[in-house]
């Protein structure tokens, strides 16, 4: 698997899965804040 789909799998999973959003900046600011937590703590939780 490349890794950049490893990585937008773990996002899907962890941040937009059983989640509904109004909007498009919703999404956006759900995928800014996985990709913060990920920088602070780099495993799969």
């Amino acid at each position: 698997m490349i890794l950049i789909e490893g990585l937008l799998g773990w996002l899907k999973y962890s941040a937009i899965n059983n989640e509904f959003y109004n909007s498009i900046t919703q999404v956006r600011n759900a995928a800014e804040k996985f990709i913060r937590n990920i920088n602070m703590i780099p495993t799969r939780q």
